[in-house]
């Protein structure tokens, strides 16, 4: 059988030297030789796949063949299917047939065999298509017998009476065009797998615009390969201030960057073929004048793309009056409307705490609609590296709640106040009143600090956060 680097060279897919610095690449970095080369930027996922398939007579499944209706497995739990990058695609009497990234990979096809006392038959499936598949097989974990694609939270019938439903269909003359606005530090060890799977999204036209912040590493030369591989139109890169992560994508937001739709992206994340077309679809529906930003959650996966975790499940409408103390998504989910986009460049740069949570703030603040998406849109992945990360578990909780009640949140909350004071006109004059109780609120002596708090309206998504609230505001750390 003739190895992966020797078929692709063959095939004219790359050549030589592409291979061998891939293989020196490999001892350093003990991946396999496919996961290299698209770390790298010299070959893309699909084509790596198609390879395999060849190589090892697996069968490889596109998007089409594998079935955006879930099919539950009695035996098989819903944490081996994420953890192990693994869907089911066909029951018959034959046998079960799984799509995987490793459908090599014995153990797997062993485990699956045992779990449903059948055979297994096993076939390559594309990154994005098995992420896909895999959000339909998430359930609610506060409603285990619903599945987590039940409706939206914060958007009325009045507002926007279209459910999301999945890729939107349009004719090719009518499809829009999204500017993912790309922020990069440092980011190589990831970044091949990011780039790759937001050029896989699905009804949309993909412009990617790149900000790189002084990297030091292999991001640059990954983005060449990239940009060698595709052309300007779709992957643009430029130099980014140098002020830290908010002002990079500030730099972005306030460029001439053209686009009916713009999506943050970090630079370490994988995204579901559809994150972009249900986003479009969900803000379509809006009118054109109305600052409308949609978000959503995440399946949190750990530095080799594993399922570890889902990010919180927030059921409270997302408002001016819970911006204030919370942000409800990552900006690695957030796409806005041009509208939104419009008035961040109009407000113009101010000192905040990140990009993501000042979007949300501004957007809720002016009257715009803000969807929070049950259902996730990415896996968001957790490593040391990460600036912000997730806060599912309880160590994580305690450690924020421990730095708020050092004062943390007070210092974010004077920044945001004070930022807000620099846009107040284009606050609503309700949320113009409910930002001016907020800040007098904070400062009234006990026990009357507490009364004027709860007279504001201001809330936070879950029953631990409220709670911490009330501490906050009692100690005067608000």
């Amino acid at each position: 059988m003739k190895k992966l680097g020797e078929l692709l060279i063959e095939q004219g897919k790359l050549s030589e030297s592409d291979v061998e610095r891939a293989r020196l690449a490999k001892s350093k970095l003990g991946h396999l030789l496919g996961q290299v080369l698209v770390k790298m930027g010299l070959i893309s996922y699909q084509d790596v796949a198609a390879s395999q398939s060849q190589q090892l007579d697996i069968p490889l499944l596109r998007g089409i063949d594998v079935p955006r209706e879930s099919i539950y497995l009695a035996n098989v739990s819903q944490d081996f299917l994420l953890s192990n990058n693994v869907v089911p695609v066909a029951m018959t009497d034959a046998g079960s047939t799984f799509a995987a990234n490793l459908p090599q990979d014995q153990g797997l096809v062993k485990a699956l065999a045992r779990a449903l006392d059948r055979t297994v038959f096993m076939a390559f499936g594309i990154q994005s298509d098995i992420i896909r598949a895999l959000q339909n097989h998430v359930k609610k974990e506060d409603e285990q017998d619903e599945a987590i694609n039940k409706g939206l939270s914060g958007q009325s019938e009045d507002d926007c009476s279209k459910p999301l439903k999945g890729p939107v269909g349009l004719a090719s003359d009518a499809v829009p065009k999204v500017s993912v606005l790309l922020c990069c530090y440092n980011g190589g060890k990831f970044l091949g797998q990011q780039l790759e799977s937001i050029a896989e999204q699905e009804d949309v036209r993909v412009s990617i615009c790149v900000s790189d912040d002084g990297s030091q590493d292999e991001t640059l030369s990954i983005l060449q390969a990239f940009r060698d591989r595709w052309d300007e139109d779709l992957l643009s890169v430029c130099q980014g201030p140098r002020r830290g992560h908010a002002d990079n994508f500030f730099s972005l937001i306030f460029s001439k960057i053209e686009g009916d739709y713009f999506a943050y992206a970090d630079q370490d994340d994988i995204w579901a073929a559809d994150k972009l077309s249900r986003a479009v679809e969900a803000l379509s529906c809006l009118p054109d004048d109305r600052p409308a930003l949609y978000c959503s959650r995440s399946l949190l996966i750990d530095m080799h793309g594993h399922y570890i975790g889902l990010s919180p499940l927030f059921s409270k409408q997302p408002s001016f009056a819970n911006a204030l103390i919370q942000n409800i998504a990552g900006g690695n989910t957030m796409v806005m409307n041009l509208a939104a986009r419009d008035l961040l460049s109009a407000v113009g740069p101010v000192e905040i705490v990140t990009h993501d949570w000042w979007t949300y703030i501004l957007v809720a603040g002016s009257g715009g609609l803000v969807i929070y998406d049950e259902r996730p849109s990415i896996s968001y992945r957790q490593h040391k590296d990460n600036l912000v990360g997730s806060s599912r578990t309880w160590s994580v909780r305690f450690k924020r709640f421990s730095l708020a009640l050092q004062g943390r949140n007070r210092i974010w909350n004077t920044q945001h106040i004070e930022a807000l004071q620099q846009s107040r006109s284009y606050l609503t004059e309700e949320n113009q009143r409910l930002l001016d109780d907020f800040r007098a609120a904070r400062d009234q002596p006990f026990p009357r600090r507490l009364l004027h708090l709860w007279r504001t309206g201001v809330y936070a998504q879950s029953t631990w956060g409220n709670l911490g609230l009330i501490v906050a505001a009692l100690l005067k750390k608000l």
